[in-house]
């Protein structure tokens, strides 16, 4: 007789990109957020997104804070900041930080 041991799914947490580090102009202090987001499907396909401010001196406003690309302005250019994309599978969630500096450019 033969028996069959079941396989076992398991879930792992989505893997996340913030994408790169980036500098915006003063004049114009709005930066575009392009990350990416992976997961194994489980418990469900369904995978949620959100931005956030880590640190920084001021406010951010993102675009669409629960999309995968969207766009950051800031009230406060006097240091960077540290933005972070979370991804949740419902179950298990990840993230990852990218930094935002000035410069100022001339225009």
């Amino acid at each position: 007789m033969c028996s069959r041991i079941a396989e076992t799914q398991v879930n792992h947490p989505p893997i996340v990109d913030a994408g790169l580090d980036t500098e915006v102009c003063d004049g114009d202090p709005q930066a575009f957020l392009t990350g990416t987001a992976t997961d194994d499907g489980l418990p469900t396909s369904t995978l949620t997104h959100t931005w956030s401010k880590v640190s920084g001196p001021g406010t951010v406003t993102f675009s669409d804070p629960n999309s995968l690309t969207s766009s950051a302005s800031f009230d406060d250019l006097s240091s960077p900041y540290i933005l972070r994309l979370t991804a949740d599978d419902s179950q298990l969630k990840s993230s990852d930080d990218l930094t935002v500096t000035f410069r100022h450019c001339a225009g």
